[in-house]
């Protein structure tokens, strides 16, 4: 889920900085910069490391027994 995210994230940002009628407003916006740092968080998600950082971490919320 998490790869799939930001290769859609990748995929719709290089979309539009590819269109010139958006130049200016992919500078304003700062997409070549969300664009790096999305492609760094795929490659991130889609490593071993990651997964071994996500071990644990889900249902981890302490549950209330009253």
């Amino acid at each position: 889920l998490e790869e799939r995210h930001w290769n859609t994230m990748v995929t719709y940002i290089d979309r539009l900085i590819g269109r010139t009628e958006y130049e200016q407003e992919a500078e304003r916006l700062g997409l070549h910069e969300r664009r790096s740092y999305a492609r760094v968080m795929l490659e991130r998600s889609r490593s071993e490391q990651r997964i071994g950082e996500l071990t644990g971490t889900i249902g981890a919320e302490p549950a209330v027994y009253r």
